[in-house]
C-alpha cells in the first residue's frame, strides 16, 4: 500500500428546513464561531468521527428548538476509496475488507 491509496471516512453535519425540505451541509466560521449553510463537500465542516459531528448536531437541533428556528440537522458520512490502477485499469493493490482476516495457507 502507498501512502495515497486507502479509504477515508469522513463525517458532515447536514441541515435540513423543516419548512422547504431545503438541504444543506454545514460550515462552522472560524472567525465568529457560528455555523452556515453550504451546497459543497469542500466547503462545509469535515469531521474525523462521527461522536463529534453528532455532537454538533444534537446542539444545532438543541439551539433551532430554543430559537424557534425551522431546521433539523443530522449527520452525514462519506466514504472515499482511493485505489492504484495498472495500464489496463485494474486494481493493483486492493485494501482486505473491514473485519476481513488473513486465511491461514496450507
Amino acid at each position: 500500500m502507498t501512502k495515497f491509496t486507502g479509504e477515508e471516512t469522513m463525517y458532515f453535519v447536514t441541515r435540513v428546513n423543516t419548512n422547504s425540505d431545503e438541504e444543506t451541509l454545514v460550515r462552522h466560521n472560524t472567525f465568529n464561531g457560528t455555523f452556515g449553510p453550504v451546497n459543497d463537500f469542500g466547503q462545509a465542516k469535515e469531521f474525523s468521527t462521527r461522536e463529534e459531528a453528532q455532537q454538533i448536531a444534537d446542539l444545532q437541533n438543541t439551539l433551532a428548538g430554543f430559537m424557534g428556528d425551522h431546521y433539523e440537522y443530522s449527520v452525514l458520512r462519506r466514504g472515499t476509496q482511493t485505489d492504484k490502477l495498472d495500464a489496463e485499469g485494474n486494481v493493483v493493490e486492493e485494501l482486505p475488507a473491514a473485519g476481513a482476516t488473513e486465511e491461514p495457507t496450507q
